[in-house]
């Protein structure tokens, strides 16, 4: 398609305003997921670097995580 870095670049623009975003989550959220130009754009999302599932917690990010507040 020829955009490839393009969308790399988006995706990456993107997790870090919705780090919680993934696959899992937009084919369990998106009404569109289910059918086929869903799972074509689960396909784009998936090669654009969209992770399958949550990324583990590093552990710094653990320890921030369960830091009182």
């Amino acid at each position: 398609c020829g955009r490839e870095a393009e969308a790399r670049d988006v995706v990456k623009e993107l997790l870090n305003v919705a780090p919680e975003f993934t696959l899992r989550r937009y084919r369990r959220e998106h009404p569109a997921a289910v059918m086929p130009v869903g799972r074509d754009w689960a396909r784009a999302l998936r090669a654009a670097g969209v992770p399958e599932s949550p990324r583990p917690l590093r552990a710094r990010q653990l320890c921030w995580s369960l830091a009182p507040r």
